[in-house]
């Protein structure tokens, strides 16, 4: 039997660091020296021509664990329509020394654009530190990491990276990469919280096809060198400050027409109407000759919910024709503001902005991309227009983790963004999945019997929630924010099931009109008139204060993490009165029972509060 940390990863240890091992990913993550964490992670990838990663079945083959010693071996196989590829992994350590081998056969003949090891960099102890390269000619050269997101790779041609984590002298870590060339990117372009240094350079071409039989070797070396006094953090009770002395301002926020495109039932109306949205998104296609019923639903939906309307305008070369027809036939007191797009620009350059400044006089005007910060970094839009870009936490790994940790880069895109784009930030839309691929090379197919690629089964799931509660916890409180719009309203990527259910209920489990945990989260913030200055929250908690029209505080705690936490918040109130959004209680939320309300007294300015592993807890002082 092999040792567990719990179901799904292995604890791994030296004298010099420990690490997690993922028996369904095979990641080997958090590689930490003390209080610092050294290496995200260190994985292979199968890389398909579209930049879709295979996900890989892992068995583990071998463990042996010794003081100051261990090795693991294990095979993953990653399997897909037309790709088979099969690999074995190799993690080996001693003292402060680690080895990560990959060793891949293809078992059929298939397109690929990227194969083998990547090593994902934290954002926090890296951001800004000193590191030295050496390329493949043995040439070194010193440098740093990036601190403002840089939209090309900051190291190429790499043999050796060498870097001083958090700017800490004493601790020095380095990797020395074999079997390809490896080079590194900043994957806050898309909203990733770490660096990432790959195999096969972006210069070169892709997709190519990789022939069965090919074999594939590669390995990457860590060491850490310390002269720091080496202490292990131990886990203890989080603290959280719910007073603030000071409030900020909360930006509009709002969600998107459901894709599904059906008219929205009176039980969906009535729901949607609790949560107070600024405004709905809608998609309109000008060349299409069916924009101008998609405009008519959204405004009769916007009318009911007493919203306005975030219009994003898709483009063609007859841009001057298309403008014209939509100013004729909208309602323009109905539009908060008008993002501009144009089909064949990944971001919208100044004469499609220009022209429609002038077409539609008065109207608000949005420049960016419809695609990632990658886009809008890479070919910045005109200053003197506000610019939009979305967020998803799955461009490049789909695990529960990763779409935890990711939620730190989102705050990340903002200051970066500010720089290039200075009269603000349109978030639109925030999804858990990407809603299509940007970087696709060929066409791309839906599999019939799954489900579409933009919908994620953790929608209705807690988890879902909880990254919700994480995202705004960040962005509400960014300056510089000028509007955020999440997810869809209905259907298996808004807030709530539709009356006839899942299209594939074997897939997406859904009841027709259940409501999915994330409601809860948005119903939370409606009427809210400022968001609360509060400390930092703890690692592993997203916390939200919130202020109304008449002076009352509110607040939202949410557990980030599968382990259950302590969590002892300071507070003036007497008592705290609590709903809490768990599994114990996950029935009577998606079918909208009453939730139970607990009184936590508050002793000594004290109130502790046990929050289970992916939970909520909607907190109001009583009385303040």
């Amino acid at each position: 039997m092999l040792p567990t940390s719990d179901h799904s990863t292995i604890q791994l240890a030296t004298d010099a660091f420990v690490c997690d091992f993922e028996t369904t990913t095979g990641f080997l993550r958090r590689i930490t020296h003390g209080d610092l964490e050294i290496v995200r992670a260190i994985y292979g990838a199968v890389r398909d021509e579209n930049w879709n990663t295979i996900e890989p079945r892992v068995e583990v083959r071998e463990i042996v664990m010794e003081p100051n010693f261990f090795r693991l071996n294990f095979e993953a196989q990653c399997k897909d329509t037309g790709i088979e590829f099969w690999w074995s992994g190799s993690v080996e350590a001693e003292g402060p020394r680690l080895t990560f081998q990959f060793h891949g056969e293809a078992r059929s003949r298939f397109r690929k654009n990227r194969i083998g090891l990547c090593i994902l960099h934290p954002v926090r102890e890296c951001a800004g530190a000193a590191c030295s390269t050496e390329d493949t000619e043995g040439r070194w050269v010193d440098g740093f990491f990036p601190r403002r997101i840089s939209a090309h790779q900051p190291f190429k041609n790499l043999r050796t990276l060498r870097w001083w984590p958090h700017a800490n002298a004493q601790v020095e870590a380095e990797l020395h990469f074999k079997g390809d060339l490896f080079e590194t990117e900043d994957q806050r372009n898309w909203t990733d919280a770490s660096f990432k240094t790959y195999c096969t350079p972006l210069a070169n071409p892709f997709p190519v096809v990789i022939e069965a039989g090919t074999v594939v070797d590669q390995a990457v070396v860590l060491e850490i060198r310390s002269q720091k006094p080496l202490v292990f953090a131990c886990q203890s009770e989080s603290e959280i400050d719910l007073e603030s002395h000071f409030d900020l301002p909360i930006p509009p926020l709002g969600l998107g027409v459901a894709s599904h495109g059906e008219v929205l039932s009176e039980i969906e109306l009535t729901r949607l109407r609790r949560l107070q949205l600024n405004h709905l998104r809608v998609d309109l296609h000008l060349a299409r000759p069916d924009w101008p019923a998609a405009y008519q639903m959204a405004v009769s939906q916007a009318k009911v919910l007493s919203a306005g309307l975030e219009v994003a305008l898709f483009l063609t070369s007859d841009a001057s024709e298309e403008l014209k027809n939509f100013c004729e036939a909208v309602d323009r007191e109905m539009i908060r503001h008008c993002l501009i797009f144009h089909q064949n620009e990944s971001s919208v350059s100044e004469q499609w902005l220009s022209l429609a400044s002038k077409v539609l006089d008065g109207l608000p005007i949005v420049a960016g991309t419809n695609a990632y910060f990658a886009e809008l970094n890479r070919t910045p839009p005109p200053q003197n227009y506000p610019a939009a870009y979305s967020i998803n936490p799955q461009v490049h790994a789909f695990d529960d983790r990763t779409l935890m940790e990711n939620l730190e880069a989102q705050s990340t895109t903002i200051e970066s963004g500010l720089q290039i784009c200075p009269n603000g930030l349109f978030l639109s839309p925030i999804t858990l999945r990407p809603r299509f691929n940007p970087n696709a090379t060929a066409a791309v197919q839906e599999t019939s019997g799954r489900l579409p690629s933009s919908v994620d089964p953790r929608q209705r799931t807690l988890i879902g929630a909880c990254w919700a509660a994480g995202s705004l916890a960040t962005l509400l409180r960014c300056y510089g924010v000028a509007a955020l719009t999440y997810f869809e309203t209905t259907g298996w990527r808004g807030l709530m099931e539709t009356g006839r259910g899942s299209l594939l209920p074997d897939r997406f489990e859904s009841f027709p009109n259940e409501l999915f945990p994330m409601y809860y989260v948005f119903e939370f913030l409606a009427g809210a008139t400022s968001v609360l200055a509060l400390g930092a929250a703890p690692d592993g908690l997203a916390v939200i204060g919130l202020r109304d029209a008449n002076g009352a505080r509110r607040y939202l705690i949410a557990n980030i993490e599968s382990v259950a936490k302590q969590v002892r918040c300071r507070s003036l109130a007497q008592t705290l009165a609590l709903r809490f959004l768990s599994e114990a209680n996950i029935d009577s939320i998606r079918s909208e029972r009453p939730l139970k309300i607990e009184a936590y007294p508050v002793t000594a300015g004290n109130c502790q509060i046990d929050i289970p592993g992916m939970s909520i807890a909607l907190i109001r002082p009583n009385p303040e």
